[in-house]
């Protein structure tokens, strides 16, 4: 299997980042996120205005969420993409990944073998789990959904020029309600090996697919 790129971008509360872990883990490949992105950025000369973010985020664990490239100008806001930029095109190369978030469907869109997803879940089903792994309360957890999807759209927005879960640049929107994690990564991890793989690949994988089905 040559090497790939997976992509997932999510709303809120919709479990993406375990779903996008877990596949990592099933397939056998690296896994980033923004902390992954991020700690390469650290090892660059930041921005004084980069740095008050840093240390604003350590104060209050959803202020990434909120302003995923800091509230600095937006000339630094435009660095600083151009660096995380850098990033992930450099560990895009290092081998087959998962990516979650940082707009890294559109920075690797034009890759050769790469798979863009978009995972979502009804509001009710959000707001409970932020409730549940965050421990809001559900005012909390209803402003959150809310407020981090659209910090999220407006930065996909700024810099793709399209929303994140645009259907004319993903190759697939799956509702992550409707299996749950596990089954979720196990589906994309099918359907990985059916696009990517081999023709054994591909027929193990069917089976697999067959199996969960029945479940």
């Amino acid at each position: 299997m040559e090497n790939y790129v997976v992509t997932i971008s999510r709303q809120f509360g919709s479990m993406g980042r375990p779903i996008a872990r877990r596949l990592a883990q099933l397939l056998d490949v690296n896994f980033y996120d923004r902390d992954a992105v991020e700690e390469r950025a650290r090892q660059e000369h930041l921005p004084v205005s980069i740095i008050n973010d840093l240390k604003r985020a350590s104060e209050d664990p959803y202020f990434m969420m909120k302003y995923p490239l800091g509230n600095g100008s937006s000339d630094v806001r435009y660095h600083l993409f151009q660096r995380q930029k850098e990033i992930v095109l450099n560990l895009a190369d290092q081998g087959s990944c998962v990516f979650v978030g940082r707009c890294a469907d559109y920075i690797l869109g034009q890759r050769k073998n790469h798979l863009s997803v978009f995972i979502y879940a009804p509001l009710e089903s959000r707001v409970q789990v932020c409730m549940e792994r965050f421990g809001m309360d559900e005012k909390t957890a209803r402003m959150m959904t809310v407020t981090v999807d659209r910090a999220r759209q407006d930065y996909h927005m700024t810099f793709a020029r399209c929303l994140p879960h645009d259907m004319q640049h993903k190759d697939l929107l799956i509702n992550s309600q409707a299996l749950g994690v596990e089954k979720t990564a196990c589906l994309l991890r099918d359907l990985v090996q059916i696009k990517f793989g081999g023709a054994k690949d591909t027929e193990e994988a069917m089976d697999r697919e067959r199996r969960m089905v029945q479940v």
